[in-house]
């Protein structure tokens, strides 16, 4: 049975466990904080606060850290919560041991999906990706398990039920078949939404209290924080930006529809842009990271492929920003990391299309080097942490009870 620290806190009475878990709340939501500002954030005593600070870092659920003199300067959620495997699927598969505080503790390569994908090859490539950290999963504090994946999914049942990589692929329910695989507590939750908690939590949104995040990947999605809070929607498809008709689109994407915003903002569609242009004066293809490469050198026809994806990304979020007036816009994924060229056209155009008071407090956000999956196993692991201290305060059962999400 897994083990962790916070379930020393299962004896306490209901009020105090909710104190504790209200300071550890605090602390994943706003970073390491030192005892003023948990004060003025809980607004419990200063005295509770010592108190609850003291039991918490007893009990390696906190860890203080000072300066060399010894003076406090803030509290951190400690390593010792507990460990999870994330499992990230898009046209690969990686597998990623996260402790709950967002510490990533190892990582498996990628492993390429086969073509075509059925649910047993992808089971198969899926272990190929967990034999890599193997090691991992026999931790004490091991937990569960968080699958992030692309597609219409269930997440209160763990359903799978489309999956863009294949055809094939219809209500598969994902949360059992990996529960029985691994004997462990599994839960799934989308990819982009993973990612939006984990830059929420532990990255660039953290100053954020309404803010919205555009991952351009494999596909095109957004993640929506609103009074602090991930939104999902009604049926946990709320974001799906990348499956919005643009005018004049003429492709058809894999959703079936014509003109869908992916069809003109993924990596393969900027690739098939290039193509198109070179071959008119008898140039050759390059990879993409040529392409941005040579975009963000000057190059004017890198920088027309990317003309497509930027006026329909600005468009589109021109439109979103107006209807929820966001503090940021955060512009994320392997098409946009590491390439400000990109980043800085859909912002110039942007500033040109919204109004003054929504132009005037937006933030516009994006990352200078490539992140790969670490925001999206740290939203796993966020949203274990986040459900795990819900559930906690209001039976405190055992901590592995607590996190048996699906």
């Amino acid at each position: 049975m897994a083990e962790s620290s916070l379930s020393c806190l299962a004896s306490l009475s209901f009020w105090k466990r909710q104190r504790g878990m209200e300071i550890l709340r605090t602390i994943l939501e706003k970073g390491p904080q030192t005892r003023d500002q948990l004060c003025q954030s809980t607004g419990l005593t200063r005295a509770s606060i010592i108190n609850y600070t003291q039991l918490l870092s007893r009990e390696s659920i906190l860890r203080a850290k000072g300066t060399e003199a010894g003076r406090l300067l803030s509290y951190h959620l400690s390593p010792s919560l507990g460990s999870m495997l994330a499992i990230v699927v898009a046209k690969s598969v990686q597998a990623i041991i996260v402790s709950l505080d967002g510490t990533i503790l190892a990582q498996s390569a990628k492993v390429t999906f086969p073509s075509p994908l059925s649910p047993e090859l992808f089971l198969t490539s899926v272990q190929a990706a967990v034999d890599q950290v193997r090691d991992g999963l026999g931790r004490s504090d091991m937990l569960g398990i968080g699958v992030a994946i692309g597609g219409y999914i269930d997440p209160k049942n763990g359903i799978s039920h489309t999956f863009y990589q294949t055809e094939g692929w219809k209500d598969f329910p994902l949360g059992e078949t990996l529960k029985h695989a691994y004997n462990l507590p599994v839960f799934i939750m989308n990819d982009v939404k993973a990612a939006t908690l984990g830059e929420k939590y532990h990255g660039l949104a953290r100053a954020y209290d309404d803010a919205l995040l555009v991952w351009l990947g494999d596909g095109t999605a957004m993640g929506v924080i609103l009074n602090g809070k991930p939104y999902d929607g009604a049926s946990y498809s709320a974001g799906e930006i990348g499956h919005v008709k643009i005018t004049g689109g003429d492709r058809l994407c894999y959703c079936g529809q014509v003109g869908c915003l992916e069809t003109m903002t993924t990596e393969k569609r900027i690739m098939e842009a290039y193509h198109r242009l070179v071959m008119q004066v008898g140039g050759m293809d390059l990879p993409y990271e040529s392409i941005v490469q040579d975009a963000n050198n000057g190059n004017r026809f890198a920088q027309k492929a990317f003309e497509e994806a930027i006026t329909a990304l600005s468009d589109t979020l021109s439109t979103l920003c107006m209807a929820f007036n966001p503090q940021a816009v955060l512009m994320l994924g392997p098409v946009i990391d590491g390439n400000p060229y990109l980043f800085e056209a859909i912002k110039e155009r942007m500033q040109h299309l919204l109004m003054a008071p929504i132009l005037q407090p937006l933030q516009f956000i994006g990352s200078p080097k490539m992140q790969g999956n670490k925001p999206i196993a740290q939203g796993l692991a966020a949203k274990q942490l986040l459900d795990i201290l819900e559930k906690f305060i209001q039976n405190g059962t055992d901590f592995l009870s607590c996190s048996a999400i699906s």
